[in-house]
């Protein structure tokens, strides 16, 4: 009887230091796992940041390229109104069906002007709501990996 007890008590001594040694060993794998889903959405963080910078310096080029194109077209503009001027002005011959003629070509330039900076305009807001739509899914993904990643742990 004595041998059995003491049989008892070293297979209960024997299951404690296994159960002691399973709970290290699970609260390891949870530290581990916390620090490994953290560096994971570190990192889908960073590369978050970078695809919204990069995204940020095309928009800002194209921004830049739509200013320069429509300095120049204004530009263009002014130089051929000072020109449709100069020679309405300049000729001798000039009679008013002329000056109707040179503000209806006037027109449909400005028109033409008008039309090109909307449809541009209208591409730049296309990328842009595109890229809000990007940025907002990367977003919620990045949120959905970090919920499931601290609901695990």
């Amino acid at each position: 009887r004595q041998e059995l007890e003491a049989s008892l008590r070293e297979l209960r001594q024997a299951l404690q230091k296994e159960a002691a040694a399973r709970g290290e060993l699970g609260a390891r794998v949870s530290v581990e796992a916390a620090e490994a889903a953290r560096l994971a959405t570190k990192s889908e963080a960073a590369a978050l940041r970078e695809i919204v910078s990069k995204q940020t310096e095309m928009l800002a080029s194209e921004i830049e390229r739509m200013r320069h194109a429509n300095a120049e077209r204004a530009d263009q503009l002014s130089r051929y109104v000072d020109g449709v001027a100069e020679s309405v002005k300049g000729s001798t011959s000039a009679t008013p069906n002329d000056a109707v003629v040179a503000n209806e070509q006037l027109a449909r330039h400005v028109e033409a002007l008008r039309s090109e900076t909307a449809e541009s305009t209208k591409a730049l807001e296309k990328k842009l709501h595109a890229t809000d739509e990007d940025l907002r899914l990367r977003h919620r993904r990045l949120e959905e990996k970090l919920e499931l990643s601290s609901a695990a742990v």
